[in-house]
């Protein structure tokens, strides 16, 4: 099948570049092997994140600072299974939105995991078992990016989280560890100190928010250490497992002093590798959860920086343009 066009992932680059690209008049097909579009940013990284920081505002506020409006609850409660209905229902106005702006410019979205071949040739294999193949004259690769584990941390989404399970956690921890000071990582850090948990960041540079502009970076770090986050830079992570109900840590100063500490993974993110177009399971953050329960219990977050996207090896220079703000 010829096009002009094919994007592989329906990502926050993907979508973007492949709706300007019909706006444009070319012909364009999106490859994305997930149940939706958006890529991490709108299914299991931003959005959802920022709806539940949205929730958790909430709560701190009528929990600490009604009072001084002149509004008092004498039983303040949370239901932690609602606000995750609310976060999922505000990923699924995202996703629709995208499926209808795809609709409107005819772009074809190739469900399926794709592959690109010589000659600017795009195989999608769908989960059906079908091949379907793409001629086009120009190719951007948007695969995202897949989180990085520790290997003494591997992700079992119980306890040691990657965003997608640290997005779902049905009961507030006792203890969540962060590992990795970056945004999504502190993100749902802040969620959860919000609705009651303690919280560590562990971040192995000296400041939090890497590459982000100094005076930012210092008033964030202000800002969340106020919120009650325990904010530990300049240390690494050597060591940590499960240990029944909960997870253990163990840090290292950058002076070479140790200590134990609860569970806390926020690693990084890696290219998607290979073929494959960004998938859902490419986190910027990643965490080990205890239950709420058991004294002991620790719960682990990983969270990676950023995501990636690789530039189009042929893509059309009026595709460079800014088009976020004319995706109508």
């Amino acid at each position: 099948m010829n096009t002009d066009v094919v994007v592989i992932g329906g990502g926050p680059g993907g979508y973007v570049a492949a709706i300007r690209a019909a706006q444009l008049g070319l012909s364009t097909v999106c490859v994305e092997m997930d149940r939706t579009l958006g890529g991490t940013c709108v299914n299991v990284g931003c959005i959802p994140s920022k709806a539940l920081l949205d929730s958790s505002h909430h709560f701190e506020f009528m929990g600490h600072d009604a009072k001084t409006h002149g509004i008092a609850l004498a039983d303040l409660k949370i239901d932690v299974a609602t606000m995750l209905k609310r976060k999922d229902d505000v990923v699924g106005q995202n996703t629709k939105g995208l499926e209808f702006l795809f609709r409107k410019n005819k772009i074809t979205w190739a469900k399926g995991r794709g592959t690109l071949k010589s000659g600017n040739v795009v195989d999608v294999a769908g989960s059906d078992g079908t091949t379907t193949s793409y001629q086009a004259k120009h190719v951007i690769i948007a695969t995202g990016s897949v989180p990085v584990e520790l290997p003494f941390l591997k992700f079992d989404e119980q306890r040691i989280l990657s965003n997608v399970g640290a997005l779902i956690i049905s009961a507030v921890p006792k203890h969540l560890i962060v590992i990795g000071g970056g945004v999504i990582g502190l993100e749902l850090g802040s969620v959860w100190r919000r609705l009651g948990a303690k919280v560590t960041v562990v971040e192995l540079l000296p400041a939090i928010l890497p590459g982000m502009d100094d005076d930012i970076v210092r008033e964030a770090d202000r800002v969340f250490r106020k919120q009650g986050l325990d904010i530990r830079t300049g240390t690494k992570v050597t060591g940590g497992g499960r240990t029944g109900d909960g997870v253990f840590v163990t840090t290292a100063r950058a002076s070479g002093s140790t200590a134990t500490t609860c569970s806390l993974r926020s690693g990084g993110s890696r290219r998607s590798p290979g073929s494959m177009p960004r998938r859902s399971a490419s986190p910027s953050a990643h965490a080990a959860r205890s239950s709420s329960t058991p004294s002991s219990g620790r719960t682990c977050l990983t969270s990676s920086r950023s995501g990636t996207v690789f530039p189009g090896r042929c893509s059309p220079t009026r595709l460079r343009r800014k088009a976020s703000s004319r995706l109508k």
